[in-house]
């Protein structure tokens, strides 16, 4: 599978992590804005990293198989964190770049693979926690992508041991693909749950690998649930509901809406 990362200019944990990145993994650069390595392409973009549209077309157009983007993290209420997810909007409503109702391409056993790393690892990094976070912002890209972020204010941004930690991660991630992509557990798409994932603890255990999170401050639909199955590059097999988070009708209608596309369904109260 061929890697593309993406990173910003704008965006000082990007281009911390991609300096980092670079002493590691001897990139050239071969076009304006464009690198490559034995281990995998870069584009290096001018824009907020949420805005970085073009990163789907140059992923197209170079044959890449994943998208890595190396991002800042920001929250109300700040705190030093490595975090991961997949990039798309769930709703009409368009706040951090990406098109309306689009999510890109979840590709599970990376996604999730890459958090059981960080997770084994945290305590390289004092202070830190690893955490996965349910699908938001842009950009847009119709391809698998994740998110690969240092959380939560410039202080952590600057900090070059997060840096160093996940270009770290990243190269290991490079030079071991195989490892972290092919695994035979279960794929399960989450319904319901915090932003910050409640499901640490399972997925640290090996119960399953994890797809496409629908948080609860998204009221689900049909489309929003068929979305968070199909948008997924291994198909999943686990539905997960976390049923005190809906409503009595949306609970019926998830739950019948797994079901009808084939997925055994976990109510999680």
């Amino acid at each position: 599978m061929k890697i593309g990362l993406v990173v910003s200019r704008v965006d000082e944990a990007s281009m911390g992590i991609w300096s980092m990145l670079n002493n590691m993994v001897k990139f050239r650069e071969v076009n304006a804005n464009e690198y490559l390595s034995d281990l995998a392409l870069a584009l290096v973009s001018s824009k907020d990293i949420v805005y970085v549209d073009e990163a789907d077309e140059w992923a197209k157009v170079n044959g890449v198989g994943l998208l890595l983007f190396l991002s800042r993290h920001e929250m109300r209420n700040p705190k030093p964190l490595i975090t991961f997810h997949t990039p798309g909007n769930w709703t009409n409503e368009v706040e951090l770049g990406g098109k309306p109702s689009q999510v890109a391409i979840s590709e599970p056993r990376a996604l999730t693979n890459l958090f059981r790393e960080a997770y084994r690892r945290i305590s390289e990094l004092e202070g830190y926690s690893a955490t996965l976070e349910a699908t938001h912002h842009g950009p847009f890209v119709n391809r698998p992508a994740i998110f690969v972020e240092i959380g939560s204010t410039s202080n952590e941004w600057r900090d070059p041991k997060a840096q160093e930690f996940l270009a770290s991660l990243v190269f290991d991630f490079l030079n071991n693909i195989s490892r972290y992509i092919n695994d035979d557990k279960d794929v399960a798409v989450s319904i319901g749950d915090l932003h910050y994932t409640t499901l640490i603890n399972h997925i640290i255990n090996g119960e399953y690998d994890v797809g496409h999170m629908v948080p609860k401050y998204v009221k689900p639909t049909p489309t929003i649930v068929r979305m968070a199955v199909e948008r997924n590059n291994v198909k999943p097999r686990l539905g997960i509901i976390h049923w005190k988070s809906l409503d009595a009708e949306s609970r019926v209608m998830v739950e019948e809406e797994l079901s009808s596309l084939g997925l055994t369904v976990i109510k999680r109260r």
